[in-house]
């Protein structure tokens, strides 16, 4: 089942089970910066609940490389302080981890680190106070995000990724026009097949071509240009950062065995 798939069956699954005056707004989607299901009553916002696969990743964090130790990103938007001692595990390694590639090396910080890690950001930063998945019988299981451990192995990470995506900026506009019809070239693409225009905050490339460039990344003097998702008749254009730093990544494994769904928990909150 796809994450799509799982956001759905989870989503359609929810609403069918809350009392009725409780209203689910279905967010989630490819966006991280928003968890995935908004719960309201009465018109006032309550929560969130966050969907996750049986295998899956959360609670990135940035660290920089000074030459002696790693040190927490000013560019994180997330708690420092359940990050600190995962930091300091890796610090007590330095020798380990200072070489460490996009393949990533796994950091046996505490299972009780991680977990605070996960927790803190889903309910603190986040205000998802229930998780959801489908199990191997594709059975929608939801739990309270404090009883993560008890539902998921929690294994973190170190390896090498580049920033995330940020839309065009205007004063971007002709150096990726420039970049993009040069790239075009190799594709016997000839430029007056090729528009651009900008939709709000998207900067929107459509060719007169079938050729499929989705996911295709061309690097530009001080950044990369992605072709990001479908728009209209043509593709979002956004921009990645040149910069490659350390990431420390968690990734989370279901265990079957487990306490079971906690949705009549769920339930009884919202009567």
């Amino acid at each position: 089942m796809t994450w799509e798939e799982t956001e759905i069956r989870v989503y359609e699954y929810i609403k069918s089970i809350v009392p009725n005056n409780v209203k689910v707004i279905h967010y989630g989607k490819s966006d991280s910066s928003l968890s995935d299901i908004k719960i309201m009553k009465d018109g006032q916002e309550l929560f969130y609940i966050e969907i996750k696969q049986m295998i899956s990743q959360a609670g990135q964090f940035v660290i920089l490389d000074d030459g002696e130790k790693f040190i927490f990103s000013k560019q994180n938007k997330v708690d420092k302080e359940v990050c600190i001692p995962i930091i300091e595990f890796i610090n007590e390694n330095y020798d380990k981890y200072k070489s460490v590639g996009t393949a990533g090396i796994e950091v046996n910080s505490s299972h009780s680190q991680n977990e605070e890690r996960i927790v803190s950001l889903y309910k603190n930063e986040k205000n998802v106070q229930y998780i959801a998945t489908i199990d191997k019988d594709e059975k929608v299981i939801i739990f309270k995000t404090e009883d993560l451990s008890n539902y998921f192995d929690i294994t973190g990470f170190l390896r090498r990724k580049r920033s995330g995506s940020s839309n065009i900026s205007k004063t971007n506009e002709q150096v990726v026009k420039d970049e993009m019809i040069n790239f075009l070239e190799e594709y016997g693409i000839h430029k007056d097949k090729v528009t651009f225009e900008r939709d709000g905050n998207y900067f929107v490339m459509t060719i007169d071509s079938n050729v499929n460039l989705e996911g295709k990344k061309i690097e530009a003097d001080d950044f990369i240009i992605f072709v990001s998702k479908k728009h209209k008749s043509g593709n979002v254009l956004t921009r990645l950062s040149n910069t490659n730093n350390p990431n420390v990544i968690f990734t989370l494994e279901y265990k079957e065995s487990n306490p079971g769904t906690q949705e009549n928990d769920l339930i009884t909150k919202l009567r």
